[in-house]
């Protein structure tokens, strides 16, 4: 094990990292005993500070479609969504909206989105943002559009594996 730690301690002070070396390197039971748990805390860190970083780099993922049933939108040319209904529960007494859904496929696969449940696609996560009820001119009856927010998460599984790690650290 000393030889091990110390190998790893040398590996890490050659990358730059000699917080790291100095604490792999220190003789004694404590910092031998804490040395594993440090090191998982702090590539954790950097994990997720590297996973935020990829998000930065990705550019402007993040936009909006907005959709009524019979539409397509692209989601930043890698996906196609088409609306075919959007429905919107209300809770009966109040008549204020509990819960809204877009229903469509991507491809010939039918998909829903709503509050809480976004779907996950292609690293994109689309998320039913909001609604816009306006009334058809023709008929008076309402008329609905559908708006999803687009994020790219590009950096979600650095991030994720970073956060357990620093858990475990």
């Amino acid at each position: 094990a000393d030889t091990m730690t110390m190998v790893v301690g040398y590996a890490l002070q050659a990358a730059g990292i000699g917080g790291f070396a100095a604490l792999l390197r220190r003789r004694g039971a404590p910092a031998e005993k804490n040395a594993p748990a440090a090191l998982l805390l702090h590539l954790g860190f950097a994990l997720v500070l590297g996973g935020w970083t990829c998000n930065e780099l990705a550019g402007e993922p993040d936009g909006y479609l907005k959709l009524h049933a019979g539409r397509t939108g692209s989601v930043d040319g890698e996906f196609e969504f088409t609306l075919d209904e959007f429905e919107i529960d209300r809770w009966p007494d109040t008549g204020s909206v509990r819960q809204y859904t877009s229903r469509g496929r991507i491809g010939g696969e039918k998909v829903d989105i709503s509050v809480n449940h976004p779907l996950v696609r292609s690293g994109w996560w689309v998320y039913q943002s909001s609604f816009e009820e306006m009334e058809n001119p023709h008929t008076g009856e309402p008329f609905y559009f559908t708006i999803l927010l687009c994020v790219k998460n590009v950096g979600l599984p650095f991030a994720a594996l970073g956060g357990a790690m620093m858990l475990a650290g």
